[in-house]
């Protein structure tokens, strides 16, 4: 059994943990990092990895940068421990390539969109006679699918 730490080291143990958090450590490797790094038992580093994950939402102060950060490296985590038995398969390389959209999405990597708009629109005038005749077709036609 391992000693009593004081809180200041506590907190910086949790504040190391965050970092592998953001940084996109497997809980398991968090785990085994914990116990031959400080000595502690399987269940007191669970409750490490717990205490840095509460004490990181809990901060209200993150910015949406931190956010997106962490979102990005939280996704890139599950790239890397996608089963390698769907690695080669179709839903597989679905499930990747979803991902990796998202990760794109959230890095602002992705292409703006082209809107092009084409200036040399003609416009003809029609004369009287020719509007009238056009409308009157037009008018013709209603009748037509109203009576039908």
């Amino acid at each position: 059994m391992s000693k009593r730490v004081s809180k200041e080291e506590k907190d910086k143990r949790v504040l190391t943990v965050q970092g592998w958090i953001i940084d996109g450590v497997q809980e398991d490797l968090m785990r085994r990092q914990i116990i031959s790094e400080w000595g502690l038992s399987s269940k007191q580093a669970k409750r490490y990895i717990q205490a840095a994950f509460n004490n990181w939402k809990a901060d209200e102060e993150i910015n949406i940068e931190l956010r997106r950060q962490a979102k990005i490296a939280e996704l890139k985590q599950d790239l890397r421990s996608l089963k390698g038995e769907f690695k080669g398969t179709p839903q597989g390389l679905n499930a990747k390539a979803r991902i990796q959209k998202m990760i794109i999405r959230l890095e602002n990597i992705e292409p703006a969109k082209k809107h092009q708009v084409d200036a040399n629109v003609t416009q003809t005038q029609l004369t009287r006679e020719e509007r009238d005749e056009m409308i009157q077709k037009l008018i013709e036609k209603a009748t037509m699918n109203v009576n039908n």
